[in-house]
């Protein structure tokens, strides 16, 4: 499932408690391009010291 910010999972959260006890793991993710964007940024700055 995929959250648009954390006050919204935080919510979903909530409203499973409602069924009682449960187990929650959180996994947070980027996007694949934005990770592979931001590396090239990094790349380059540090190729044109």
């Amino acid at each position: 499932m995929g959250f648009p910010s954390t006050e919204s999972l935080d919510s979903f959260i909530n409203d499973l408690s409602k069924f009682g006890r449960t187990n929650t793991q959180i996994v947070f993710s980027t996007l694949v391009s934005l990770m592979v964007y931001q590396f090239w940024n990094v790349y380059h700055a540090l190729l044109l010291k």
